[in-house]
């Protein structure tokens, strides 16, 4: 769930990039192009052994030897360009994902993210993972953007409009221990909707279901978002995830139910 450093020393030049998903094959390639061009001597090794080919996994060293200063300079010119294209935005772009359930209570519901940590090798981060309450924790949405998390935010869309007392949350990446510890958590959050709600809650740090209730009591609304204000730091990595989120609609039956007669 980490990016892959890439660390490429050139003479008295060192320089350091943080690479994800599409962005480090293009570095990749253009470094590859300099080396071959210049005469450069390319030699791969990971941190558990040696290997042949370049970023086929994180984590990998590149280091060379050149044969003349121009390879240097060449090298240096690929590096250069890298910075350029993966710094200044982040990794990936906002999203949304619609799960479509068309039952008698709700149509679907659409989660929106203000950005979206890229696929790894086993895992997929997408909003639309914060679908499913505790029978869907095995995957989460992670935010993909520089920091630890904080000021990213994520959208509950539902259709038709959801009534709502309180909300259902999973903070965290809830996979198993290991992975809720090494990823940050949501600590205080911000709630806001289309109907006027604005109201904040520090959320616990630990596994599990979480219930918000919100202020006010009942409520009608057709767009809720979420927006992190603070974090509890993962053990490991930067970035922060929740693992579920949604509004019981049974509940709500019964509250219109009861309120009709």
């Amino acid at each position: 769930m980490e990016g892959r450093p890439l660390s490429c020393l050139t003479g008295s030049y060192h320089a350091t990039l943080r690479l994800y998903g599409s962005e480090a094959v293009v570095v990749a390639i253009v470094v590859f192009f300099f080396l071959v061009r210049s005469g450069t001597h390319l030699a791969c090794t990971k941190r558990r052994g040696l290997f042949s080919g370049a970023l086929k996994t994180r984590a990998n060293i590149m280091t060379y030897e050149h044969s003349d200063h121009r390879s240097g300079v060449l090298f240096s010119a690929a590096v250069l360009a890298g910075l350029v294209m993966t710094t200044g935005a982040p990794v990936q772009a906002s999203g949304c994902d619609t799960v479509n359930i068309q039952t008698e209570l709700v149509d679907s519901f659409t989660y929106c993210a203000s950005s979206v940590l890229p696929p790894s090798r086993v895992a997929t981060y997408a909003p639309g993972n914060l679908d499913g309450w505790a029978d869907n924790l095995a995957s989460a949405w992670c935010e993909g953007a520089p920091g630890d998390g904080a000021g990213e935010w994520f959208e509950y869309i539902p259709l038709p409009n959801a009534t709502a007392r309180e909300v259902h949350i999973w903070n965290g990446y809830q996979k198993s221990r290991k992975s809720f510890t090494e990823n940050a958590r949501a600590r205080d959050i911000h709630i806001s909707t289309n109907a006027g709600l604005e109201m904040s809650y520090r959320l616990e740090d630990r596994p599990g279901e979480q219930i918000v209730p919100l202020l006010d009591g009942w409520q009608e609304f057709s767009d809720m978002r979420i927006d992190i204000l603070s974090v509890y730091p993962g053990a490991k990595y930067d970035d922060l995830c929740i693992s579920a989120f949604g509004v019981d609609f049974e509940a709500a039956r019964n509250y219109l139910d009861d309120s009709s007669k």
